[in-house]
């Protein structure tokens, strides 16, 4: 017997809460491996360094943001 058949089939909220979840982690996890690689005791960076660290961010966050307000019309 196929256990998918008598499945109710998931909403599109459902899979997207169901994504979001694990996405988060993944990104709250990438941004603390980053916050650690401030520490000048284990790491030697320049303002340049964070400079490009900084841009590469804001622009990531600006084209999350765009996507979904585009999305959202």
């Amino acid at each position: 017997m196929n256990k998918e058949k008598n499945k109710p089939k998931e909403t599109k909220q459902e899979k997207f809460n169901r994504i979001l979840e694990n996405r988060l982690i993944g990104f709250v996890t990438a941004t603390d491996r980053l916050a650690k690689m401030s520490n000048k005791t284990y790491f030697e960076y320049t303002d340049s360094d964070k400079e490009r660290i900084f841009n590469i961010i804001d622009s990531e966050v600006k084209f999350l943001k765009d996507q979904f307000l585009r999305y959202n019309k």
